[in-house]
């Protein structure tokens, strides 16, 4: 079997694994009404964009109530208000097979795993930022991976990216942020170009 077969077949795979993920999310996503926290959505999300990022209304930082002001209605129905979270967890799915798949792990195992994960599924069935969170995790883990193999400089600032839009998504993504900007400095230690990279990207 060539490189290109096993490739095409692998890519079949995936196709196959994200299309049964998102059945997986999309099935009875409006079997429940809105419940307090997903209405707690739509009332932050009217706010203006300004107060979102800068003034303290909620734990939750602006980011995923912008994103559902721009793109969802103040009107719109139960699918609607938690599409954001089914396309951020249809998504991690993908992000997870190209993570791996960098890491040299067994990607389609991976990816089926996140497929089939039930938290991930039931954080896409809600209004909630925690699906958008863990696909900025798993981008930002793919994005080093990718930058500490081959030094990329678009593979680091993916990975700068990343790790602000999950703090901007939620808080709790610091616990990720911290340990993942000090193996960046222990990977670089003894690479003063690339240590000067990381410091620029990071202030």
């Amino acid at each position: 079997m060539t490189a290109r077969t096993r490739e095409t077949r692998s890519l079949i795979c995936l196709v196959a694994i994200v299309a049964i993920g998102f059945g997986l999310r999309v099935i009875n996503i409006d079997n429940q009404p809105l419940w307090g926290d997903e209405a707690l959505t739509f009332m932050i999300a009217q706010w203006p964009l300004a107060t979102l990022f800068v003034t303290p209304n909620d734990p939750t930082p602006g980011l995923y109530y912008a994103l559902h002001k721009l793109l969802i209605g103040p009107e719109s129905g139960v699918v609607a208000a938690r599409s954001i979270s089914l396309v951020s967890g249809t998504a991690i799915i993908i992000a997870v097979y190209g993570w791996a798949k960098s890491s040299r792990i067994p990607a389609l195992p991976a990816a089926a795993l996140t497929a089939l994960c039930f938290a991930l599924v039931d954080y896409s069935q809600e209004a909630r930022a925690y699906s958008l969170l863990v696909l900025f995790v798993s981008l930002s883990g793919w994005a080093f991976v990718r930058w500490s193999e081959r030094r990329n400089t678009i593979a680091l600032v993916c990975f700068g990216a990343c790790l602000l839009l999950a703090f901007y998504t939620h808080f709790v993504a610091v616990f990720w942020i911290v340990p993942m900007i000090v193996s960046a400095f222990l990977v670089t230690r003894r690479q003063k170009g690339e240590r000067r990279k990381l410091e620029w990207m990071l202030w």
